[in-house]
């Protein structure tokens, strides 16, 4: 897990197991001013959601293409919303 943290600003969790993705998307959210935490497990990316309550929630459809939508089942207050 990599974590750029400021409390005023938004946390942003992004999880994908390709790990070049996640170190991009880092970036340049990072760039904008958001916090952002990244995961490569479904199970980091439960812990890190429960812990530190991001405010949004970005994920890899082609790594976890069924199982995603158990983790936020799991996450109480979070709303899906879907970007299509």
């Amino acid at each position: 897990m990599k974590n750029s943290s400021d409390e005023n600003t938004v946390k942003i969790l992004i999880v994908s197991q390709n790990l070049d993705a996640l170190r991009y998307a880092r970036q340049i959210m990072a760039r904008e001013g958001y916090s952002v935490i990244t995961a490569s497990t479904l199970d980091e990316a439960r812990r890190l959601c429960e812990t530190l309550n991001p405010s949004l929630l970005i994920y890899d459809q082609n790594s976890f293409p069924r199982t995603i939508s158990t983790l936020i089942k799991m996450l109480p207050g979070f709303v899906v919303k879907d970007a299509r």
